[in-house]
């Protein structure tokens, strides 16, 4: 025979202990009544299948070994309570107790191997570590070499193994352990591998490349990397899931711990051309130490759904990006390689960013379809040597569709604005969003925005509503237009309250119904070039204003109709006048913009003050109407009309 090598983690590996029971259970010959305890476990165990969400989740076995951090045998068994469980679709049921089997060969730790005369087939069970090892004479990848000059192999328990049993070891690198593990796991038939909550070390790149049912167990434990890394040559992602199906990742972290500026690595996680991808109570890390003040120039970026994916869910999740590089962010979402990418959800998640790029991007050229970021929690403070531009990116141009922003809590600063939006059906709803101008703003500031692509073609927002924003400065004074909402198709059942000077609240926004808007500053437009049904909205004013409904530069192309809305505007002018409707420099085209039935109230208006200020620049007397509605305090009789004739009472 040829001479074997021992491996080096044998003597360690040794004194390792695995808290995982990955063990045999022997078949009840009677049938057994059910306990007390069996009851008791069923009615906890069918309680927690019973909460299972499809849609949060890419399948019920995902769900339930995820929630109950246990892993699910091939043939579809779990072992809680010392009993083992059937699952059969959705439902639970009792099988038999869990009977230990009597292994004829066991030894205390692997060394003992050496110290025995072994032979091929034999079946060893090593007890430190949980798992049973077969004899043989050959290496298939991950066996452990024995001065025997035999291999021992590993068996996986019904699909299950630890990591230990692999030969994984905290605080030593375990990169090429993890390689080795990931192209093994056909050979040694392994579809879930559990970890015990060690932070292990790898300091090269890891790949898990065109691999299909498999489960990672993280219980917790961290993929370190440290000053050690290897970045002799560039990789752009640390750790890539290449070609794969059906992959889970549950409680399996990856903290980048590098106090030296690193070259040769970028993204913590990156998905490329695979499907079925569920990552759940994930932390991925990126300390402030991972750079140094004099070395911002580096991109830093916690995941990339890099291209060609499809059903992927990231859920109860943490990014934490706060290095202050010059670029990245926390989870980008595209398609680079334009092959097509759909259906991707990111839920429950926390996310806390510094500077750089947005916290969440969906772009690239390529194809997105069909993106939820439902119930996540954004800070991003105006912390860093810079600040982002814009926190959120929805889409960059008409191949990206479908893109949902719901349920989420944002505390977030810019320079630019919090959402800006080239996507088409993109749909923002239910968020609680603080908004800050950060003191770093040097130009316009655009809150929520729809811009135009590539083409010129503005892909309006398609709804907003739900929501409860507040938006402010940290600058004391500024020169540059401000902006809240603009290019919106329906904006409806929102909270909105300004503590900023903005040039307007709403600007190229159809149909707007049962919001409530306050002012507490300056605002020189509230609704600017609004158009289709302005209806039952509550607007409060407590500031100084130029004009409340402004029209300008934009010719109308169909009717608007405001009606039983009630705006008070409880600013005392003195000096300054303002004006309830301003339209000039435009054309209604024989349209009308009609005031019906609302509730106006007006404190302390300056006697220059206008109500009605119709100037359309139409070759025809245009007409417009104003009844029946409530003016407390407005100059009602102070109004300017060219070329335009108001029906009242």
């Amino acid at each position: 025979m040829k001479k074997k090598i021992i491996l080096p983690f044998l003597a360690i590996i040794a004194l390792s202990s695995c808290n995982v029971n990955i063990e045999k259970s022997l078949m009840n010959t009677t049938p057994i009544l059910l306990t007390d305890d069996v009851n008791q476990d069923l009615a906890y165990l069918r309680n927690i299948a019973s909460s299972y969400n499809k849609d949060e989740s890419l399948s019920f076995y995902n769900y339930f070994t995820n929630a109950l951090n246990l892993p699910i045998y091939n043939d579809n068994t779990i072992l809680y309570n010392n009993k083992v469980y059937k699952i059969e679709g959705q439902d639970i049921s009792f099988k038999e107790d869990y009977l230990k089997l009597n292994y004829s060969n066991e030894e205390d730790d692997i060394l003992a191997l050496n110290t025995k005369n072994y032979q091929i087939s034999d079946i060893v069970y090593i007890k430190n570590l949980d798992t049973a090892y077969e004899i043989v004479d050959d290496n298939m990848g991950l066996d452990i070499a024995l001065e025997t000059e035999f291999y021992a192999r590993p068996i996986a328990y019904k699909g299950v193994i630890n990591g230990k049993a692999l030969g994984l070891i905290p605080n030593i690198d375990n990169s090429q352990t993890f390689i080795n593990i990931f192209n093994s796991l056909k050979n040694y038939n392994i579809t879930t591998l559990i970890l015990d909550g060690e932070a292990y070390l790898c300091n090269n790149r890891i790949s898990l490349n065109n691999q299909s049912d498999f489960t990672i167990l993280g219980n917790n434990s961290t993929i370190l990397v440290n000053d050690s890394y290897n970045d002799s040559t560039y990789g752009e992602f640390f750790f890539n899931i290449t070609g794969c199906t059906n992959i889970l990742f549950s409680k399996f972290n990856i903290t980048y711990d590098m106090k030296r500026s690193i070259d040769g690595i970028k993204t913590q996680l990156g998905v490329h051309s695979s499907k079925n991808i569920e990552i759940k109570d994930s932390n991925y890390l990126i300390p402030d130490t991972a750079l140094t003040i004099n070395n911002k120039d580096r991109e830093f970026t916690n995941m990339d759904l890099y291209s060609n994916w499809e059903n992927v869910i990231i859920s109860n999740c943490s990014f934490t990006n706060i290095c202050d590089s010059e670029a990245g962010g926390s989870l980008w979402i595209r398609d680079f390689w334009q092959k097509g990418s759909k259906n991707c959800k990111v839920l429950n998640s926390n996310f806390y960013k510094i500077a750089h790029d947005e916290i969440l991007a969906v772009f690239s050229p390529g194809k997105i379809d069909n993106v939820l970021i439902k119930g996540n929690n954004f800070t991003i403070p105006d912390d860093g040597t810079s600040s982002s531009v814009m926190n959120f990116t929805l889409g960059t141009g008409n191949q990206h569709s479908n893109i949902s922003f719901e349920d989420n809590k944002i505390d977030a600063c810019s320079t630019g604005g919090l959402i800006w939006s080239k996507g088409q059906n993109v749909v923002i709803k239910n968020n609680d969003m603080k908004i800050h101008l950060s003191s770093k703003g040097t130009g316009n500031f655009r809150a929520i925005e729809a811009q135009a692509t590539s083409d010129g073609k503005i892909n309006y927002i398609e709804e907003f509503s739900g929501n409860r924003i507040s938006v402010d400065s940290y600058l004391d004074s500024y020169k540059f237009q401000v902006h809240i909402l603009h290019n919106v198709k329906n904006v409806k059942n929102n909270e909105i309250t300004i503590n900023l000077d903005s040039t307007d609240v709403m600007l190229n926004v159809n149909n707007i119904s049962n919001n409530k808007i306050i002012t507490n500053k300056y605002i020189n437009y509230v609704l600017y070039n609004v158009s289709g049904q302005i209806n039952e909205n509550q607007i409060t004013i407590n500031s100084l204003i130029g004009t409340i409904f402004r029209y300008y530069g934009q010719n109308l192309n169909d009717s608007i109709l405001i009606t039983r809305n009630n705006i008070k505007y409880l600013y005392e002018e003195g000096d300054s006048s303002s004006c309830w409707i301003m339209l000039n420099g435009m054309s209604m085209m024989g349209y009308s913009i009609d005031f019906i039935e609302n509730d106006f109230f007006a404190m302390s208006l300056n006697s220059q003050s206008r109500t009605l200020f119709y100037a359309p620049e139409d070759n025809e007397v245009q007409t417009s109407k104003f009844m029946g509605n409530c003016t407390t305090g407005l100059n009602i009789k102070n109004n300017y009309l060219k070329n335009c004739e108001i029906q009242y009472e």
